[in-house]
């Protein structure tokens, strides 16, 4: 059976899940990824542990990069998710959980919340990320509608969930283990766009503890868009959500 894209191989899949042989090609390499991942059984015990040793080298140095100050108590707290207003350039509203009152809460950006974010702004990404420019395969850049202002792949993403990211990426390839170091890149794509300027701006989550809200799951448009008013989630909540 032989399948051209049908939903990253689902024709493929469902065919192997039957005890069927099947074939998949596919011209996007991304696609070829999914199709091996989604059909590859791997050892949970080792899934589990290479996310533990992920947690314990990297978690606590990106979360300071979403370290804020509680509003109520004035305790430490953690970033949930920020809401940028595009064509200002700067957050309206963080989205907090803190720990000592044990609930998220909302409040504006302080004077020390916006010192601390242009420090981030003038830090070196310290590892690789995509510097790749949004153009077609003739070379013409995406200048059409929404596009003007975008020029580079890493233009669709905030300093500082650029910085998380590459921290993110740089210990997944750190993985000896091929299939695990696979697994774990599939679920830091299956959540990075979600990290992106192109997330709209969802209602905060009732929920009192300091997930994410599962409605900022989604793109408005099929195109590289930013829309007027976007959120910027936390790197690691949404990578340890995608496990």
């Amino acid at each position: 059976m032989c399948s051209t894209r049908l939903l990253e191989g689902v024709t493929a899949i469902e065919a192997l899940k039957r005890g069927r042989k099947a074939i998949a090609i596919d011209l996007d390499p991304i696609a070829t990824f999914i199709t091996r991942m989604t059909i590859t059984p791997i050892d949970l015990k080792r899934i589990k542990k290479a996310f533990e040793r992920i947690k314990k080298n990297v978690a606590d140095k990106i979360n300071a990069l979403y370290a804020i100050t509680c509003p109520k108590c004035g305790s430490d707290a953690v970033t949930i998710a920020a809401v940028w207003e595009r064509h200002e350039n700067k957050p309206s509203e963080i989205r907090l959980f803190c720990f000592k009152c044990n609930k998220r809460q909302r409040k504006r950006p302080s004077k020390e919340d916006m010192i601390k974010l242009r420090e981030i702004e003038e830090r070196e990404v310290p590892y690789w990320y995509p510097k790749g420019r949004l153009c077609y395969e003739n070379g013409g850049e995406f200048k059409e509608g929404t596009h003007l202002d975008l020029n580079n792949i890493s233009d669709l993403f905030t300093k500082r969930n650029l910085i998380a990211l590459s921290i993110l990426y740089h210990e997944i390839e750190s993985i000896k283990d091929n299939e695990v170091k696979d697994f774990m890149k599939f679920a830091f794509t299956k959540q990075v766009h979600l990290a992106s300027r192109m997330t709209p701006v969802c209602k905060p989550s009732p929920r009192a503890h300091w997930t994410l809200d599962s409605s900022t799951s989604f793109w408005a448009v099929h195109r590289y868009w930013i829309p007027p008013r976007y959120m910027e989630s936390n790197v690691w909540m949404l990578f340890e959500s995608g496990i």
